[in-house]
């Protein structure tokens, strides 16, 4: 692939390079790509991961360096989330959590997702602030943040 080329990496280029990055870290689960979403699924779990963030900071890195840790690091995330046993207690994971604030169709949007993923609405832990944001609950990783529901902390 020529330099130039590769600053300019389509979306289906750079879910092809996010397929490839996670089989050579040893990702061995199935990946699909869904083009329309721009996004991975993962496994048998219905895990996604929505590639748009991470295209764009890889694109807006000059040095190739910068740009493979920039996928480097979304990889590690991607593989951690894979993997990641949540804490199934609110009390054994206190230092973990961090609070959050969304636009209130975050909550929408992912009941709405959660239906597709795993034939069942997902309820996020939130709070009205007011009426166009809400608090909600999330889980602080060494490589990501990621969003928690009540299902994660049942017992």
């Amino acid at each position: 692939m020529s330099i130039l080329k590769k600053l300019k990496l389509t979306n289906d280029e750079f879910a092809s390079l996010c397929r490839k990055t996670l089989v050579d870290l040893g990702f061995s689960q199935k990946i699909s790509y869904q083009a329309d979403q721009f996004c991975l699924h993962l496994g048998s779990k219905g895990s996604i991961s929505y590639l748009s963030n991470a295209h764009r900071a890889y694109l807006s890195e000059e040095k190739p360096k910068n740009r493979h840790a920039v996928l480097q690091k979304f990889i590690q995330s991607i593989l951690e989330n894979c993997g990641r046993s949540f804490p199934k207690h609110l009390n054994s994971a206190k230092n973990d959590i961090l609070p959050g604030v969304r636009e209130n169709g975050f909550v929408e949007t992912m009941r709405i997702l959660s239906q597709f993923e795993y034939a069942r609405p997902v309820s996020i832990i939130n709070k009205a602030i007011n009426q166009d944001f809400i608090s909600l609950l999330q889980y602080n990783s060494e490589n990501s943040i990621s969003t928690l529901s009540g299902e994660t902390l049942k017992t």
